[in-house]
């Protein structure tokens, strides 16, 4: 046991004397708030992903399908003369009290 320690300690003292000298690193600097802003949206994935959902919520609101602009009237506050078009008649009616 005491050949296998002392063998251990040769090979400690060994690598010690050929240890490069600790390099200080440097100090960090202060982080700007678009840099901050881009780190929480994710990086360049984050801002692709961002970029692409308002260009198509863009080409939506310009071009909308046949069938979104029944839809969209109902949600966006048509009133009750835009669901007539989607059957709900019935709905309202139990949903009103009436």
């Amino acid at each position: 046991m005491a050949r296998v320690l002392g063998d251990a300690l040769s090979h400690q003292a060994a690598a010690v004397a050929d240890a490069r000298p600790v390099q200080r690193l440097a100090e960090p600097r202060e982080v700007g708030l678009w840099r901050q802003f881009f780190g929480a949206l994710g990086g360049w994935p984050g801002l692709a992903g961002l970029a692409a959902s308002a260009v198509v919520g863009a080409w939506l609101a310009i071009s909308p399908p046949q069938g979104l602009s029944d839809t969209a009237l109902t949600y966006l506050g048509g009133g009750i003369e835009a669901t007539e078009d989607l059957g709900m008649e019935q709905t309202i009616a139990f949903l009103s009290g009436e």
